[in-house]
């Protein structure tokens, strides 16, 4: 039996799946870091496992490192900023055997790895498990020991200081679930697969955090999903706010006073009000305010 934290519970939502995860812990090989995860900071907007394709018996999926740390700051990541070490236990398409893949240490918000999962001949079901260690984890989170070639840690049935994520995929999906209505997108949950409407501007989208539960994509034609209180609030919810234009430097959104332009994305956004979260070496507030850093972040204040 897997002795699980019960003050923390994960809700990941991958490849539109909700699952609820317990979360548990795998052995280390190195001492503590200074850090506890509570001074860690998410930022990153993707889920830790993608689905690209499902064909032939086999599922295509990225694994993401997107636990800690900011895909925008990868150039020599501080330790806090990455996961010590994180791999993906699946069944090998060529083999049919079960396979250790994605194996990485002090992993950045940049790593992924695509990798194919054949699924299983008698349930039609792929299933990737992501084992991720750190020792900001606390010492009693407990998971299994897959020993699975390079995912084996000595000869123990459980490992400390990590969580474990299962993700399931249906090898046989209805067919058209690539032909949702405009403004919708398709979601799998335990009741089946359907076409989800997107968020509208100005309503709740999903939250970085993994304790939330699942809201709504924002739709990426018109809109991002912003989150103004997560440098105070870790599991803060988003709300969906309208893009306003492409966009390489300020200088190309409509009016630069109002608008500032997110060169990651290409796309003009609004400029961040008093109290919205911000990143201090960019100019994304309002006229007449500055971004204070508070900690990895900061927030919009006035200049004095």
């Amino acid at each position: 039996m897997l002795k699980c934290d019960r003050k923390l519970h994960l809700y990941f939502l991958t490849c539109a799946v909700l699952t609820h995860l317990c979360v548990c812990s795998l052995i280390g090989n190195r001492g503590p870091r200074e850090h506890p995860e509570s001074h860690r900071i998410l930022r990153h907007k993707l889920d830790p496992i993608e689905l690209i394709k499902v064909q032939n018996m086999k599922a295509k999926v990225r694994v993401i490192q997107s636990f800690f740390g900011d895909p925008d700051r990868c150039s020599n990541p501080s330790p806090e900023d990455t996961v010590q070490l994180m791999f993906a236990t699946f069944l090998d398409p060529s083999t049919h055997e079960p396979r250790c893949g994605a194996f990485k240490r002090n992993a950045d918000a940049c790593f992924s790895k695509t990798l194919w999962i054949v699924c299983d001949p008698k349930t039609k079901i792929a299933t990737i498990d992501i084992y991720v260690r750190d020792e900001s984890f606390d010492k009693t989170m407990m998971t299994d020991n897959p020993q699975i070639g390079r995912c084996e840690f000595g000869s123990g049935e459980f490992i400390n200081h990590a969580i474990k994520l299962t993700e399931e995929y249906d090898c046989n999906p209805p067919e058209g679930l690539d032909k949702c209505p405009e403004g919708t997108y398709y979601i799998s949950d335990w009741k089946g697969y359907k076409c989800e409407p997107y968020a509208k501007l100005g309503s709740y989208c999903e939250s970085y955090s993994p304790v939330r539960k699942y809201q709504r994509r924002c739709n990426p034609k018109e809109a991002y999903c912003y989150h103004p209180a997560d440098c105070n609030l870790g599991d803060s919810l988003g709300k969906c706010f309208a893009y306003m234009g492409e966009c390489k430097s300020d200088s190309d959104c409509s009016d630069p006073s109002r608008m500032y332009c997110d060169r990651s994305e290409g796309k003009c956004k609004a400029r961040l009000k008093r109290g919205f979260c911000c990143e201090p070496k960019k100019d994304q507030c309002s006229k007449g305010l500055v971004c204070k850093k508070e900690g990895y972040y900061g927030s919009c204040s006035r200049r004095y």
